[in-house]
């Protein structure tokens, strides 16, 4: 049991390791014989005791806790960032900043831990994209979203029941019961509207049709019919698609 809790933890960190020795895990986050993550070849990548890992790396960076600390992990084992007392982590990094929370309140840090947006948000979304990130404000005891750049300057000011991250310059929002996509100006491509949000990437966006999913262009044209039971985005290429009950790509 103890090597099997290991290896998640390893499954976490992102790295390609074994267990070396015995080692007891209430002593040792990674554990190992002597409190070192180590890779396939035996080479150490991570040293310290007491860690908990909760995520994958992003960026470069993850995140680490050590006692009521909160510090983000390079992959050579380093913390690189160290959160100050009484401020909390939201996200992990993107696009070169991460989320922080202090007092209730949302604000980014970068890379080298240094404020870049004091926390002044009722909400942040969880990651950046194509520079922006959501933002929410809490309005007459409802919170609408919208986007700031990486400045924390207002691009889109909060007025979206809904919204969606950015993804090769577009967006979807909802307003009441309406879907809209809209570019970084806000403005509504009207073309896209499709009664439910999209998300693009490499030019094509999965979208329900009659209870089966195909993929769309930006220019609301189907480019590939729909036909199957889930489908995923694309990456490098490839998109992972669920038909007849298996997933293929």
């Amino acid at each position: 049991m103890k090597k099997i809790l290991a290896m998640l933890l390893l499954g976490l960190l992102g790295l390609e390791a074994k267990i070396i020795g015995q080692g007891e895990l209430a002593d040792y986050g990674l554990v190992f014989a002597d409190g070192n993550a180590v890779d396939k070849d035996g080479n150490i990548k991570a040293v310290g005791k007491n860690f908990m890992v909760t995520g994958t790396f992003s960026d470069g960076l993850c995140v680490v806790f050590i006692g009521e600390q909160t510090f983000f992990m390079d992959e050579n084992g380093r913390f690189a960032v160290r959160l100050a007392p009484g401020t909390g982590f939201k996200t992990s990094f993107t696009e070169g900043l991460a989320a922080i929370v202090k007092n209730g309140k949302f604000g980014f840090i970068d890379k080298t831990g240094r404020v870049v947006v004091e926390p002044k948000f009722d909400y942040t979304g969880i990651a950046f994209g194509d520079g922006a990130m959501i933002v929410g404000e809490m309005k007459y005891g409802r919170m609408k979203y919208g986007y700031v750049d990486k400045n924390g300057k207002t691009i889109i000011p909060p007025r979206y029941d809904e919204a969606t991250y950015f993804s090769e310059g577009l967006a979807s929002v909802r307003i009441a019961d309406k879907w809209s996509v809209i570019d970084k100006s806000g403005a509504t491509v009207s073309k896209l509207n499709l009664g439910r949000p999209v998300t693009f990437t490499e030019g094509l966006a999965p979208v329900k049709f009659n209870g089966l999913y195909g993929f769309v262009n930006k220019d609301a044209n189907i480019v590939i019919e729909p036909k199957f039971e889930l489908a995923s985005l694309f990456s490098e290429g490839l998109a992972a698609v669920k038909s007849g009950g298996k997933w293929g790509s």
